[in-house]
């Protein structure tokens, strides 16, 4: 005990004995009310000495003077984030008035340290401000050009470009003595992350700033505007791709009286026989690919066959290499042609006479030829019969993931599909390639592979290798799972959506089922997707049927939020939704499912959720849960988006291993590497405000405990625009729920979790409660009483089953609030 005492003398001491001054804290807040409740601690020597936030209720900025110990290190600690952390800022200002430290709003995350430094009371020191407004423009397939702005006396900078997911720098970078830099030698269709920092002397640099994510452009197709530089026809057979636009004709051409905008394509052939090509160009296209908007003058010529690939475009494009040609003002060209030999090379160009921006599309609509696009097919199948071939009928298998390496270089790629097959395209022999396919742990059980895996293959000249993984099912098995989903954010007054997704996870048809949705009791279902629903006092009820091995099914469902005061911001909604079956299932936990959202005033199309909300009762949480991560976008531009890309860096807690594609708004490919994840839709053809989703599932990593925050942001790319980075969703594990839940209301809410009793006390002396009902997820009343004392209620729990129950308080004025209570 007296060395305790001795030890915290001594810390007293290195505080206090020394000489002080003072620091400058500028607290902001973006909206003009306060921190509404955010916290932020300065600390030295791990002893806090000050406290930020507290008497900060009002207004856009104040300064607090915290005075701190000179030459010992200090550190700003973000404690708790408030009803509103997006509209929190603060900026650290030494005794000489220069600015250490700034943090914008919308930026940053509660429970970290954002800043620490050494006090300096004796003398001004040269401070090395970093850049700001750091930006990524002009991306080109292999470059971009970075741009910031230079606050301080630097004259010289270093950059840093690395790919998407690797940690701030650690060594010097490249040195600029302008404050922008061109980036090259860059991959085409890849993910990048940029640091920059001012130096202001040789060893006096400022700190980096970043990363500040953006996506080269895509790989196919290029500008491939002379014959040499031809495109692979096989990478983009079937596909959307944009026309070229101001680019000068190469002069007549056979048929053609001038190439304006020409893009070239090769192809070669590994069969004899005929060949019909359809060439299709318009203004715009549907998801499906379908032409939908002003049909544009698509011409072409077609040059071949050539025993090796052309070395020159002046002296080899002769007329008696001429196979097909058109000059006609249709939108839709057809070539039609017959290959005599194998093995011949093709050139293929496709003008834009009309000089108006859209896109183009080639495909192969008929003939006996078959095209030599050399590369793999990877195709995961459920095998019926188990005779090892994908026999019509067969359905793919969603339960697991293929794996694959490339010339053994240590990078593994883990793909899930949503469609059951992945692609790749590669004419290169020397290439080789490690296949492999995994189920997912909790259906392995169920499901048995016979091959899983191959090595060291290569592409051969016949074209698409296919790679089989044949999966049985030794016995019978059934399974429904429910997931709720976030299709929108609730707000006063307006609408919102919730999507429920039910899927057979099993290889029987289900032949009947019910499912029940119990919506939160304030608000109003308006609309349902489903048609012969069944309205209950809480919600719905539908009956299904013949769903069949691995299909999934949704149903909208809308619904409309009281205007204040009815409901206030940040109160808590909570839908749920369960389902059953008439036969036995193998795996029940999925059978139930729930949506907890904050209620808010405004919100970004672009953003991440988790179906539990922000808190998690640690307690409640077992190693066989998951968490549920909803990713929602939005084409805000005024024209379609051919491709849209997801970048998703799993944060350190979660368990990438065990991720699992629950639903999407249209077929993509994930591709994981560690913990980079990238979501990939091609040729989603996504209209002007048109949106779309991807929802995942993945689980802590074992040793999680309570207090620990998980975050989670991801950034989306339309085309080749720069990236659109979400906001930062911080999921807590909570020992208990707690006072807070009520705080930003009327009332205090306690104990949560609860065990015998739970109270509620009226923070407002002008009004009185009037009741106090509880109720289960599926909406029935489980206690309803009305206190006694106008101020103060207790409920009686100890004959409530445990689990989770909805509280709602409602006062004489009809101020009414309803919470989430945990019962033990």
């Amino acid at each position: 005990m007296k060395k305790k005492l001795l030890l915290f003398v001594v810390v007293l001491a290195s505080i206090s004995s020394f000489a002080q001054c003072n620091y400058s804290f500028l607290l902001k807040d973006s909206f003009g009310d306060g921190w509404n409740g955010a916290r932020m601690s300065v600390r030295q020597n791990g002893v806090t000495v000050a406290t930020l936030g507290a008497t900060f209720t009002n207004g856009t900025q104040v300064t607090i003077q915290v005075p701190l110990q000179d030459n010992v290190a200090f550190e700003l600690f973000w404690e708790t984030g408030g009803s509103f952390p997006g509209e929190v800022g603060i900026s650290v200002i030494n005794p000489f008035t220069q600015t250490l430290y700034t943090k914008p709003s919308n930026s940053g995350t509660p429970n970290t340290v954002l800043f620490s430094a050494m006090a300096n009371c004796q003398q001004p020191v040269v401070i090395c401000t970093p850049p700001t407004t750091l930006g990524v423009n002009t991306v080109g397939t292999s470059t971009a050009n970075i741009t910031w702005v230079n606050p301080s006396d630097a004259t010289q900078w270093e950059v840093m470009v690395f790919p998407a997911g690797s940690p701030f720098p650690t060594q010097a970078g490249v040195f600029t003595s302008t404050n922008s830099f061109a980036a090259t030698g860059l991959n085409c269709s890849t993910n990048y992350s940029v640091f920059v920092r001012a130096v202001c002397q040789e060893s006096n640099p400022s700190n980096w700033v970043g990363p500040m994510a953006f996506q080269t452009l895509t790989c196919i197709p290029q500008a491939a505007s002379v014959c040499t530089g031809a495109n692979s026809l096989c990478s983009v057979i079937g596909t959307i791709f944009p026309n070229t636009v101001g680019s000068p004709t190469q002069g007549a051409m056979g048929c053609l009286g001038t190439t304006k905008n020409a893009t070239w394509f090769s192809f070669s052939a590994n069969t004899t026989g005929t060949v019909n090509l359809q060439i299709t160009e318009n203004s715009n296209f549907d998801i499906n690919a379908n032409p939908i908007g002003m049909g544009q003058d698509a011409d072409f010529i077609l040059y071949g066959p050539y025993a090796s690939p052309l070395t020159s475009c002046t002296t080899q494009l002769t007329a008696d290499k001429i196979v097909a040609c058109s000059y006609s003002a249709a939108a839709v060209e057809n070539a039609s042609f017959t290959i005599n030999q194998t093995g011949g090379y093709y050139y293929l160009m496709v003008t834009n006479f009309g000089n108006a921006p859209g896109f183009i599309k080639i495909s192969q609509t008929g003939g006996t030829a078959l095209l030599d696009c050399q590369g793999f097919r990877l195709n995961a199948f459920l095998d019926s019969n188990a005779n090892g071939i994908n026999d019509l009928g067969d359905v793919a298998f969603p339960h697991g993931q293929f794996v694959y390496e490339k010339n053994n270089d240590g990078t593994i790629h883990n793909i899930a599909s949503s469609n059951g097959y992945f692609n790749i395209v590669d004419a290169n022999p020397a290439n080789t390639y490690d296949f492999g396919y995994q189920i997912h742990s909790d259906y392995s059980p169920y499901f048995t592979l016979a091959a899983s895996s191959f090595n060291d293959v290569s592409t051969t000249a016949a074209g698409m290798t296919n790679i089989n993984f044949p999966i049985t099912a030794p016995t019978a098995y059934t399974d429904v799972a429910l997931n709720v989903l976030e299709m929108g954010a609730p707000r006063p007054g307006f609408s919102y959506k919730n999507k429920i997704l039910y899927t057979n996870n099993g290889n029987q048809v289900i032949s009947s089922g019910s499912l029940l949705f119990v919506k939160n009791p304030l608000v109003a279902i308006t609309a349902i997707s489903q048609s012969g629903t069944v309205a209950t006092p809480t919600g719905f009820s539908y009956a299904f049927a013949n769903l069949q091995p691995f299909e999934t099914r949704a149903i909208d469902v809308t619904m409309t939020v009281p205007t204040i005061p009815t409901v206030h911001l940040g109160d808590i909604l909570t839908n749920s939704a369960s389902v059953s079956i008439s036969s036995t299932d193998e795996m029940p936990a999925n059978n139930n499912a729930s949506i907890t959202q904050v209620i808010i005033g405004s919100y970004d199309p672009n953003d991440i959720h988790e179906s539990h909300g922000e808190e998690i009762l640690y307690s409640s949480f077992t190693s066989n849960d998951y968490l549920y991560y909803t990713i929602r976008f939005e084409n805000t531009g005024s024209a379609s988006a051919i491709n849209v890309k997801v970048n998703n860096i799993l944060d350190t807690k979660l368990d990438e291993n065990s991720i699992k594609i629950v639903g999407s708004s249209a077929n993509l490919i994930m591709d994981r590497v560690g913990r980079n994840i990238n979501w990939d839709f091609k040729n989603i053809m996504l209209a002007a405000g048109g949106k779309g989703y991807i929802v995942y599932q993945i689980k802590p990593k074992p040793g999680y405990a309570s207090g620990d925050i998980i975050p989670n942001n991801a950034s989306i790319y339309f085309d080749s625009n720069p990236a659109i980075t979400t906001n930062t969703f911080n999921t807590e594990f909570v020992s208990q729920l707690g006072v807070e839940e009520f705080e930003n209301t009327s009332f205090l809410f306690y104990p949560n979790p609860a065990k015998d009793f739970v109270t509620v006390s009226l923070k407002n002396g002008q009004d009185s409660i009037s009741n106090i009902t509880v109720y289960d997820l599926f909406g029935k009343v489980v206690l309803d009483k009305k206190p006694s004392s106008a101020m103060l209620g207790t409920i009686d729990l100890s004959h409530v089953p445990k689990g989770m129950y909805l509280i709602e308080v409602t006062t004489q004025s009809n101020l009414k609030v309803i919470k989430k209570l945990i019962v033990e």
